[in-house]
């Protein structure tokens, strides 16, 4: 045995030649050294062998190649035996290579997925509660109305040089904040402004996608454009905007989230993930989850790419609107058309029978005929108002079906794409109006830059 537990050079020189030669014998090894199974395996893994190999000047190369010499002399059963046993020890180790990239591969992607779920998650902690401020109370003239507020294509994460569009833009991180900010004030000032004659308690907000800009590989955005990576897009807008929302939530009784996605969420190149493996989702759900103690806050977030949003007697169909496809401005023919395609596969899903299960869920007394024809009317209608996106544009228009389109702009205005290669661009607005059981009584386009 090594004397004090202390292995020479030359002893650590063969053990490892005899474990280039045998594999793993630690019992057999001991027996050479008089020593232990266990203290010899105990040497051989704490020695880094890399760097005593390189320390003393001696070529693993070489050393396995003086191995398979000596292994190759004496009795010719003898050597056929440590030969096959060589190749198999070969074999073993070019398989365990090749297993163990594969597996650091494997474990370098779970790396990242968590990297990404621990910075988002330590992002989401639940927010405090904040007392409401006491406001007067007022003597309304008017029947009750409710706000709705318009929400989308934010893009937090894109980067707008105001230099490579000739000042007529600029966009980042610090933009969004003043304009969200502004954007909360106002609809906060305009609210007091109504309920000087309207009973005013519930607020509606739809978020219509593109919340984040996404990440560099999933569409033709790409990194050119992207001042922050995908965590970091998530890990502010899951600061930023829930901020906003308690600040509403302060003024406003009851406040009904509804949410759709946008395509500059999506984790992949189009097709390669089913559509709601989307940031935007992934963040809405994050949202839901940090404001999930104000009980006046309540979320609706589909897998479907829309939704049909109640706001008293008026329903709205909310999409983000990247499938209508768009040449030389906005395609308002393309649009009609899918408003019109809505309409029409909604309308085929509903049937007496489930109108009457529905009467009978809801308690509807059969004798109250104005009652009945009120239900009626409501839920054969599939929507009144079609609401969308995506093209940074605002815009208002009747339908042929007696609906109306609403199309909201963006946070951002004139970008790189649209000012130098459109040649256009958009006044960075939301829109913020009210409704009562007649539809729409007041509208704004609220300028985020003024």
């Amino acid at each position: 045995m090594p004397e004090n537990g202390y292995w020479t050079i030359s002893e650590k020189v063969q053990l490892y030649q005899m474990y280039l030669s045998e594999g793993r014998q630690w019992a057999k090894f001991a027996k050479i050294f008089n020593s232990t199974g266990p203290a010899v395996r105990a040497m051989f893994e704490r020695t880094d062998w890399e760097a005593f190999l390189k320390e003393n000047s001696l070529d693993l190369a070489k050393m396995e190649e003086q191995t398979d010499e000596v292994l190759m002399d004496g009795d010719p059963v003898e050597v056929e035996k440590r030969a096959n046993l060589l190749i198999k020890q070969r074999q073993d180790q070019i398989i365990e290579k090749a297993e163990q990239r594969r597996v650091n591969e494997h474990i370098g992607e779970l790396v990242k997925e968590n990297l990404v779920i621990d910075k988002i998650v330590s992002a989401i902690t639940k927010i405090p509660l904040i007392t409401p401020t006491k406001r007067p109370k007022i003597q309304y003239t008017s029947s009750p109305q409710e706000a709705v507020m318009l929400f989308g294509c934010s893009h937090l994460g894109l980067a707008v040089n105001s230099e490579e569009v000739g000042g007529l833009g600029g966009y980042g991180l610090p933009t969004f904040k003043k304009r969200w900010e502004r954007y909360v004030e106002r609809v906060i000032r305009i609210t007091d402004l109504h309920r000087t004659t309207h009973q005013i308690n519930k607020l509606n907000i739809a978020f219509l996608g593109d919340i984040v800009h996404g990440s560099n590989d999933a569409g033709k955005w790409g990194f050119l454009h992207t001042e922050q990576n995908i965590v970091d897009q998530l890990f502010e807008a899951s600061q930023e905007i829930p901020k906003g929302i308690i600040e509403l939530a302060q003024i406003y009784p009851e406040i009904e989230i509804s949410c759709v996605y946008g395509n500059h969420g999506r984790v992949g190149k189009y097709g390669t993930e089913k559509k709601f493996v989307n940031w935007d989702y992934v963040l809405y759900k994050f949202m839901e989850t940090s404001l999930a103690q104000y009980k006046n806050i309540k979320f609706t977030i589909p897998r479907s790419p829309f939704q049909v949003m109640q706001v008293m007697d008026k329903k709205f169909l909310l999409i983000h609107g990247s499938g209508i496809r768009s040449y030389v401005g906005i395609p308002w023919y393309g649009i009609t058309r899918t408003e019109a395609k809505y309409r029409s596969i909604l309308d085929g899903n509903k049937s007496i029978d489930q109108m009457w299960k529905t009467m009978q869920e809801q308690g509807i007394d059969k004798l109250g005929h104005k009652e009945m024809m009120q239900f009626a009317f409501n839920y054969t209608r599939s929507f009144d108002y079609f609401i969308l996106g995506h093209f940074h544009q605002s815009g208002e228009m009747e339908t042929s079906s007696g609906g109306r389109i609403i199309m909201n702009s963006s946070f951002i205005g004139g970008d790189d794409y649209s000012i130098n290669d459109l040649v256009a661009a958009s006044v960075p607005s939301q829109k913020f109006f009210g409704i009562n059981r007649h539809g729409k009584t007041w509208s704004y386009d609220i300028e985020l830059e003024r």
